[in-house]
């Protein structure tokens, strides 16, 4: 089993525009040989990744290689060759899976053998873009088996820097189909909190084939992301939470908070904080934007009823 794997200092790169999912084909990988000496395969159990190849050679005696469904039924797929001396046979796997065989002529005597096919690795992009409303947000993305929601693999962005990057992880396998989970910390709590407190999403991978690429442009169609956790969530309370306008505009924002705000922050879009105003006895308030520069930027507000919340706009 691969083992947990958390990067939290991956950097984000990339810029993509539309959801796609694309696989890119296996290949051979890597030839195993087995000798067959006196009565017996060497080594007689061998363990390869899905698009190796095996080679048989057989010096001088009489044998085959039978690993034929007909004669195991259990065999992901037939593989095989005729009775005969001085031979070489070679086979590629492309299905995971356990493979008996054995050699017709001697098989009563034990030259029998197995072969364990395990799923090849692949490496999974994720391609993320117009993330704004997160920049400056942790940012975390976990890879789960589809049959028991086990975490393979996890990728952790302290800030995001921008709208648009790129993560990457290797533990996707052959045949094995995933949960692709992630979320940006909007409350900035430190943790997963189901939306739409938080903004996370589930994307489903399945039966892997090949190295993978998904592009995903934000959305509001979130999911809650815990464990076993698959119903879609009703955000039609979200779209209310922060009311914004003029966006865009070149002199005030007026904002409608929906409750008692604590602080407004304006941001670039690499997280840095240009302004700051303290607190306000109310739940709506009128920002100046004098002395900013045109360009685009992140308004951030703290209140004591929903927390922190986040809009894009742009001055010009």
């Amino acid at each position: 089993m691969k083992d947990i794997i958390e990067r939290p200092w991956l950097s984000a790169i990339g810029i993509f525009v539309v959801m796609l999912i694309t696989w890119v084909p296996l290949s051979a990988q890597e030839t195993h040989t087995v000798s067959i000496s006196g009565f017996a395969f060497v080594p007689s159990e061998i363990t390869i990744s899905a698009g190796d190849e095996v080679t048989w050679t057989n010096p001088s005696d009489s044998h085959n290689v039978n690993g034929t469904r007909a004669t195991f039924p259990t065999n992901p797929e037939s593989f095989g060759n005729s009775i005969g001396t001085g031979w070489s046979y070679s086979y590629q796997f492309e299905i995971a899976g356990e493979y008996d065989y054995r050699c017709d002529v001697h098989f009563g005597s034990g030259m029998t053998g197995k072969i364990l096919v395990e799923g090849a690795s692949h490496t999974l992009t994720l391609s993320f873009s117009e993330m704004l409303a997160h920049v400056g947000q942790l940012f975390k993305l976990y890879i789960r088996y589809q049959s028991n929601f086990e975490t393979i693999d996890s990728i952790i962005v302290e800030e995001l820097a921008g709208p648009d990057f790129q993560l990457q992880s290797d533990a996707i396998i052959s045949g094995d189909s995933y949960y692709i989970d992630f979320f940006a910390d909007m409350n900035e709590n430190g943790s997963y909190d189901a939306p739409p407190e938080d903004h996370a999403w589930r994307i489903r991978l399945d039966e892997v084939s090949g190295d993978t690429t998904i592009e995903f442009t934000h959305n509001s169609n979130f999911t809650d992301i815990s464990q076993g956790g698959t119903t879609a969530v009703d955000l039609a309370q979200a779209e209310d939470r922060l009311n914004v306008y003029p966006n865009p505009s070149n002199s005030h924002l007026y904002l409608d908070a929906g409750s008692m705000i604590s602080e407004v922050k304006i941001l670039t879009l690499s997280g840095v904080t240009i302004k700051r105003w303290p607190a306000q006895k109310g739940s709506s308030q009128t920002i100046q934007l004098d002395g900013i520069m045109p360009g685009a930027y992140l308004l951030r507000v703290n209140t004591t009823g929903k927390g922190l919340q986040s809009v894009p706009f742009i001055k010009y």
